[in-house]
């Protein structure tokens, strides 16, 4: 036998084999043509790695493990859940108990949260109001201090949010970390912070670690994305911001400050988020329950009704897309939209090109710089269509805006950790907002405000007669981005 003619012959029929194997797994999961396409170019465009790309990350799956402590932290969870069915709206007010009975709906299918009355939610703008109102909380806390972070990264303010939580431990409140093991690398190199945190007795725990052999039976790139802290059940903050300093976080990649938003939610709002926190916390470890109890019956301290929306990987993957959809569709007279990273699906285009030719008035406020320049480029491929539909598009430039908001008509706010884009809606663990609720919904459209006024608007003329080059760079990264 000629060895020098069968090894190759037999190599390039082993690599096509397994590349039509696996493009019959990519057309066999019916996922968006977009999607299938992409892969299925991936695959043809680049030999082998194309194949271990789509083992790594080309499915949202989790562990069969994973999978039944989250399941069975819910179970045990329900009856908490269910006690919250008290502060449900009542249908008091028809017109609009009926939008928000829509959202509920949706909800209900997916999260198993319904909306719930009588918050109290206040408007955190940027990090210099956060930390200091965060680690004066932490300093007030008498019982239990929860906080889910995808990124916490130790240096400046982040080091007294640590000595806070150090402090709150040794004085007897009972203190969990629970992090992201990608986006907090940093925390759990710093053997200073670590340090300050164990022997303070604070329970620290890496949420989805990555390490060998989980990297055969899990999707690596699957992150926990939200943003939560929740001290003594009774008041919540989440959004956009991370356990990081803005003045020194990223600063080599000279996109500027990352500019956040947050709320503090009090009321029946804060049980749901507890009890999102401790599904988190659970799946991350086999040995122990959660405690089935419920706590104290939540305080009523305003007259906000809240949706709290929890999507990712698993029963509800979905939930945070439908409930955008929904309110770009209810719009009637203005729809603002602030993001970092703006990839859409064709779902998500369409609703926002027609909102605008339907005569919503349509804003669109992104950063000038991102931290990525795949995702800019495939951010901006977006662009011609929006504003050919007529929506207005500004980019900010004092920093990388990071805040995730969208307002509708001044009477309805969404704020949480999604972006835009293909990861938060399809992959990621994320955490949202929805305050049906005129008050906060003009708080948070005064902060967009803001975003809009230290904004370039994009001119369309200008936008349209674009260099060629930029041009094929922004549509090309558009290929990708079904997998981004």
């Amino acid at each position: 036998m000629d060895w020098n003619a069968f090894i190759p012959t037999a190599l390039f029929v082993l690599h096509w084999g397994a590349t039509c194997l696996v493009a019959v797994r990519v057309v066999s999961k019916r996922r968006s043509q977009g999607v299938s396409l992409a892969w299925l170019a991936v695959l043809a465009w680049i030999p082998i790695a194309g194949i271990v790309l789509y083992i790594l990350v080309g499915e949202a799956w989790l562990t069969r493990r994973r999978t039944g402590r989250i399941q069975a932290t819910l179970e045990r969870l329900l009856p908490r859940l269910e006690s919250l069915r008290a502060y449900a709206p009542r249908q008091a007010d028809p017109s609009k108990d009926a939008d928000i009975e829509r959202y509920n709906t949706i909800a209900l299918t997916t999260t198993k949260i319904p909306a719930l009355n009588a918050n109290r939610i206040d408007i955190i703008d940027g990090a210099d109001d956060f930390f200091p109102a965060f680690i004066d909380a932490i300093d007030r806390a008498e019982s239990s201090i929860d906080l889910l972070f995808y990124i916490y990264s130790p240096g400046a303010r982040v080091d007294e949010v640590t000595d806070a939580l150090a402090r709150a431990s040794q004085r007897g409140v009972a203190v969990r970390v629970l992090a992201d093991a990608v986006g907090s690398r940093p925390l759990f190199k710093h053997k200073h912070s670590m340090r300050t945190l164990e022997q303070a007795g604070v329970r620290v725990r890496r949420a989805l670690p990555v390490r060998f052999p989980r990297q055969l039976f899990a999707r690596v790139d699957l992150r926990n994305h939200r943003k939560l802290a929740v001290i003594d059940h009774r008041a919540a903050y989440t959004g956009s911001m991370n356990l990081a300093d803005p003045d020194i976080f990223k600063a080599s990649a000279k996109v500027g400050p990352w500019v956040d938003i947050m709320s503090r939610i009090e009321g029946p709002a804060v049980h749901a988020l507890s009890a999102i926190f401790e599904i988190d916390w659970h799946a991350e470890h086999d040995h122990e329950s959660p405690d089935p109890n419920t706590p104290d019956r939540p305080e009523t301290p305003g007259s906000a009704t809240l949706q709290i929306v929890n999507s990712g990987p698993g029963d509800n993957p979905d939930a945070f897309r439908r409930i955008l959809l929904q309110a770009i569709y209810d719009a009637r007279e203005e729809i603002v939209i602030s993001t970092p990273y703006f990839v859409p699906d064709d779902a998500l285009l369409t609703a926002i090109t027609t909102a605008d030719i339907r005569g919503v008035d349509v804003k669109l406020i992104v950063p000038r710089r991102v931290d990525s320049l795949l995702v800019r480029h495939a951010s901006e491929s977006y662009f011609d269509d929006l504003v050919h539909a007529g929506v207005e598009i500004y980019r900010y430039t004092p920093g990388l805006l990071h805040a995730k908001t969208i307002t509708a008509d001044s009477r309805l706010a969404l704020i949480g950790s999604a972006n835009l884009d293909r990861r938060s809606l399809w992959i990621n663990f994320e955490l949202s907002v929805i305050a049906h609720d005129q008050p906060t919904a003009q708080r948070v459209r005064a902060v967009q405000q803001h975003y809009i006024d230290e904004s370039e608007q994009l001119c369309k003329e200008t936008w349209s007669q674009g260099n060629l080059i930029q041009r094929i760079a922004d549509n090309a990264a558009q290929l990708l981005a079904p997998i981004l």
